[in-house]
């Protein structure tokens, strides 16, 4: 098991020098939407997330507000949306 930031999470896979975790918790708050310019959105807990960065087999999702707040708030998926890593922490 591993622990960060309050969530705990489950060894799924080892390869080579990568290890990867999946979290031991099922989401039930977490929430996939398109916006009205048909956009994929996650919610979480009412905070929206827009994808702004595709990396490999990472999608990386960040605040709704971002930029006009400054939120550093991010949640990390595969393209299968298992959640890798969800950083709910908003500033607003």
């Amino acid at each position: 098991m591993l622990l960060v930031s309050g969530y705990t999470f489950y060894k799924y896979r080892a390869r080579a020098l990568k290890i990867h975790w999946k979290c031991s918790t099922n989401h039930k708050n977490v929430k996939f939407a398109i916006s009205e310019k048909g956009r994929a959105l996650i919610i979480v807990a009412g905070y929206r997330f827009f994808k702004y960065r595709t990396s490999g087999s990472k999608i990386y999702w960040g605040c709704l507000t971002h930029n006009t707040h400054g939120c550093r708030a991010v949640i990390h998926t595969l393209h299968d949306m298992t959640i890798l890593k969800c950083h709910n922490e908003h500033n607003h």
